[in-house]
């Protein structure tokens, strides 16, 4: 069994959109946004929604989670489109979508930091793990090199941080 947070994030806890009963796949929206600082929720398995539980959270406080009994067939992945357009407004917008959020303490909604009061010049991408034996990062850029570049050079056009003729 897996208990997925609703409150992943810096913002008001998501709100379910499944019920017990419900068969989900890994991908599937299972808790959307509320307010500014709020961000989507999908299901990593797939399986029988058993219903919204109260658990301990990330924080040390008490928070809903969604009960997904796993199903024997893991194989099923929904996935958002890919992106057509990456124009500065298209690329916030499924970052959204996605439900990206910071891996720092706060779970700070990406598509908030994404608008930034003043102009950006310099774009930083740091790979670095934040902890010893974290080795997210690591992975990532190692088994999906291609798609962090292709998400770099999208950042870059989007909001034209630096001159790139690659975009």
């Amino acid at each position: 069994d897996v208990f997925i947070s609703v409150s992943q994030h810096i913002g008001a806890p998501s709100t379910p959109i499944v019920k017990a009963g419900d068969q989900v796949v890994k991908g599937q929206l299972i808790a959307d946004a509320v307010g500014g600082l709020g961000s989507k929720v999908y299901a990593s398995v797939c399986g029988e929604v058993v219903g919204v539980v109260k658990k301990v959270g990330a924080a040390g406080g008490m928070a809903d989670h969604i009960h997904i009994k796993t199903s024997e067939q893991q194989d099923q992945v929904i996935s958002l489109p890919a992106l057509e357009t990456k124009d500065k407004e298209s690329v916030l917008n499924r970052i959204f979508e996605a439900g990206i959020v910071g891996m720092g303490g706060a779970g700070f909604p990406t598509n908030v930091k994404l608008k930034p009061a003043k102009p950006v010049d310099t774009l930083i991408i740091n790979g670095a793990e934040c902890e010893p034996y974290i080795t997210c990062d690591y992975r990532l850029m190692k088994e999906k090199a291609k798609e962090v570049i292709d998400g770099v050079l999208a950042e870059i056009k989007a909001f034209k941080t630096v001159p790139c003729t690659k975009c």
